[in-house]
């Protein structure tokens, strides 16, 4: 039996800007690309689009445990929201599905609480 992926589209909750990413393959399909800021760092953060992975890959280093600050790439918005994780209280993140409804992301790395609504 062949085992049915469901990928994610999503795109920006101000801009509507679509936030996928061709060039950079997670879990062998397209990736979904958001700008962070972490300390004095910034840089580019992908996660995957299949929906239950946690794989993610970023250009800059970064510490298991530390809280993001999630942006759109294209709009530079903030994605955090003041919404706290109900597993660690970090801020929650969101972005919106395609089709209607929105994910919901936990912004410490490591703490992997995810909502679909």
């Amino acid at each position: 039996m062949t085992e049915r992926l469901t990928t994610l589209k999503v795109k920006c909750p101000h801009c509507q800007g679509f936030l996928k990413d061709k060039e950079v393959e997670l879990d062998g399909y397209e990736s979904i690309k958001m700008d962070i800021h972490s300390g004095k760092n910034t840089g580019s953060f992908w996660i995957s689009s299949v929906y239950g992975s946690n794989n993610y890959k970023s250009d800059i280093d970064l510490k298991k445990l530390e809280v993001l600050d999630f942006h759109c790439p294209l709009c530079e918005e903030n994605l955090n929201t003041q919404v706290e994780c109900y597993k660690c209280g970090a801020p929650m993140a969101q972005i919106h599905l395609s089709n209607g409804g929105m994910v919901n992301f936990c912004s410490r790395l490591g703490c992997n609480n995810n909502s679909i609504e």
